[in-house]
């Protein structure tokens, strides 16, 4: 999968796919028909949130996340980062009215699997919890890391693509 590639490569991404966010608005229409609605902030509510976070949204799209903590106050200061300027785009008037929301056109390559293996580890109660069923978690580390680490070896780096997480720093 590399830049070129014409499903996940990031000129397909940035230019057609994401060009804007008219294409993810699309996609997130559908969950209004849902038969029992999603909880839109499962992702923001496990934090007690008084104003005084610093929260970094990376792959914010079109700002889901953001359009509900920044208004309200509910952080301190947001950053806003996306492979797509089409996307942050559609952030700039909430950017320029709260002053408190720096967008920043990235993408997150990751030069090895120690930060990705931290996160997942991060997150193993909760996903122990999820599955309800007994999972030797450190091995399922290790296998992480090393299938990382071949990507790494092949491709120079490891993207992170397409997936929803929550980073609770302290």
């Amino acid at each position: 999968m590399g830049d070129d590639d014409p499903v996940t490569g990031r000129r397909m991404l940035t230019r057609s796919a994401y060009a804007d966010d008219r294409h993810l608005r699309s996609r997130m229409a559908i969950f209004r028909y849902a038969e029992a609605p999603a909880d839109p902030g499962w992702r923001i509510s496990p934090v007690a949130w008084d104003g005084t976070q610093v929260v970094a949204d990376v792959g914010c799209g079109n700002g889901f996340d953001l359009r509900q903590l920044v208004p309200g106050g509910r952080c301190r200061h947001a950053f806003g980062l996306d492979l797509s300027g089409g996307m942050l785009r559609s952030l700039e008037e909430l950017a320029g009215s709260s002053g408190r929301l720096t967008l920043i056109q990235a993408s997150l390559a990751i030069p090895s699997a120690e930060p990705v293996v931290a996160y997942l580890g991060s997150i193993r109660e909760p996903v122990l919890r999820y599955i309800g069923e007994p999972l030797d978690f450190d091995a399922v580390l290790g296998e992480v890391a090393a299938r990382i680490e071949e990507v790494i070896r092949e491709r120079g780096t490891f993207r992170a693509i397409n997936r929803s997480g929550v980073f609770v720093c302290r």
